[in-house]
């Protein structure tokens, strides 16, 4: 596609349109000669270019910018201005020099990928939440396994102690003098003592 060039005075009056120009804004050259160039866009948008092309100077860079514009058969498209200034012999014969170029299609993928790139901050906040929902219940079962561990070791060093005891008063009473029956007591109660005491 023919990118839209014009050519306007420091008041804004057209001085050169290019065809494609005159299709966009549905006008006939004729037509658009000595029209108003800032006429086509809002006052904002107009003041604006307006200062920045008053700091222009023969060796300044051009003025960029980007807009949505709407052509006279009614379809939007984005377009980026690039306007410069151009200095003929006579100062009072300067003007500027504007080249429209339709990105729509740029425009459209950068808004494509804007909208990914917000997807995946997003994803990555929810991430993050749930990490540290994971790291905060790891730390709450690391808290409760070093408790239930604590009072593991503290239950089995208060029966062993009295265990302990237990087994020492028997070994005690197995030395006495003692019939059959009651040493198959003895020897009983020791080995289920024993047995406890290994289970602990």
């Amino acid at each position: 596609q023919q990118d839209l060039t014009c050519r306007f005075r420091h008041d804004g009056r057209l001085t050169f349109v290019n065809p494609a120009y005159c299709a966009f804004q549905g006008q006939s050259e004729k037509e658009l000669i000595g029209k108003i160039f800032f006429e086509n866009l809002d006052p904002l948008e107009a003041s604006t270019l307006r200062d920045n092309l008053a700091r222009l100077a023969e060796d300044a860079h051009a003025c960029v910018f980007d807009r949505r514009s709407l052509a006279a058969d009614g379809h939007w498209e984005w377009q980026q201005y690039n306007v410069r200034l151009l200095v003929h012999e006579k100062q009072d014969d300067a003007e500027f020099q504007a080249v429209i170029q339709n990105i729509t299609a740029r425009k459209a993928t950068e808004i494509e990928l804007q909208e990914a790139k917000s997807k995946l901050e997003k994803m990555n906040l929810e991430l993050e939440v749930v990490a540290r929902d994971a790291r905060t219940a790891a730390e709450q079962a690391s808290r409760a396994n070093a408790a239930k561990s604590e009072f593991l070791a503290n239950m089995s060093h208060e029966l062993r102690t009295p265990m302990s005891g237990m087994l020492g008063m028997l070994e005690l009473l197995a030395q006495t003098r003692l019939d059959t029956r009651q040493r198959e007591f003895i020897e009983a109660a020791t080995g289920s003592a024993n047995a406890l005491l290994h289970v602990i």
